[in-house]
């Protein structure tokens, strides 16, 4: 992420270690503000999310009162509902305009309200011919599938931003620190800010990895990192990206034992 210090949405200094006044001052100043991925600011409502999540719990409490004696119907209705509320939500959300005019587009959380969706109605549809014991398993199975699926297809894009990264290491030095308050944390987060240079050019940067805690790196330290050959700017400090490496390969571990369970579900299903 290239360097700014004009972002009012961050707060840029060389000091390694601040009070917890500082720190509280910092906070004052930049709670109010939201970083999104992209650099530009969002302004986020929960509105479809609430509504939907209302219409879900008043479909339930209906379904429960009316077709009490009929667990199949029951079930149907609510998987069908639900899965047709998650894809509604998913697209509302993904296709929301931020202040700036630009769509948000799919997150995680779009993506993981649409999967569930698509996965509710067959789901359905198997309850509504009366089998409600399989349409649970299917449900699960093709959640184990989808789930597993979309693990390995991050992996693989994570392979291939991975091989965008320059393979020689490149020596940069600290000269300040990003900070930003995380409304989901609720805390200060921090990173340390490189200066280094790349095919004859200078360039300044942050990696983006944020924490809670005080950056071990000083002003001054010199560190090795992955410089992106597409945009360098994106960069990547060694013992990062060998700790990104392992913590997705374990994800294509549980991604591959998730979807062959989920197909061994489904394969099986007819018999149970």
């Amino acid at each position: 992420m290239k360097l700014n210090p004009n972002d009012q949405s961050f707060h840029y200094s060389q000091r390694q270690w601040i009070f917890p006044d500082e720190a509280r001052a910092i906070i004052s100043e930049l709670q109010f503000r939201e970083i999104p991925s992209n650099g530009s600011r969002v302004r986020f409502t929960a509105s479809p999310v609430l509504l939907s999540g209302a219409a879900m719990l008043g479909i339930t409490v209906l379904s429960f009162v009316l077709f009490s004696d009929h667990l199949e119907k029951m079930t149907g209705i609510i998987f069908l509902a639900m899965g047709i509320l998650l894809i509604l939500t998913a697209l509302c959300c993904a296709l929301k305009k931020d202040a700036d005019g630009v769509r948000k587009g799919f997150g995680k959380r779009e993506v993981f309200m649409l999967l569930f969706g698509i996965c509710m109605i067959p789901s359905a549809f198997i309850a509504f011919s009366g089998y409600y014991g399989k349409s649970i398993l299917l449900f699960f199975a093709l959640v184990m599938i989808t789930g597993g699926i979309a693990v390995i297809v991050r992996f693989v894009l994570h392979n291939a931003g991975i091989s965008l990264l320059g393979s020689n290491a490149t020596p940069a030095e600290c000269i300040g620190y990003l900070r930003y308050f995380s409304k989901i944390q609720r805390a200060l987060l921090a990173a340390p800010v490189y200066r280094y240079e790349y095919d004859g050019m200078q360039y300044e940067a942050c990696a983006q990895d944020f924490s809670v805690n005080t950056p071990l790196t000083a002003v001054g330290d010199t560190v090795r990192l992955h410089v992106s050959r597409e945009d360098p700017y994106q960069i990547s400090t060694v013992s990062g990206h060998r700790e990104q490496k392992k913590n997705f390969v374990s994800s294509l571990i549980v991604g591959l034992f998730l979807a062959a369970l989920g197909l061994l579900i489904l394969i099986n299903l007819p018999r149970l």
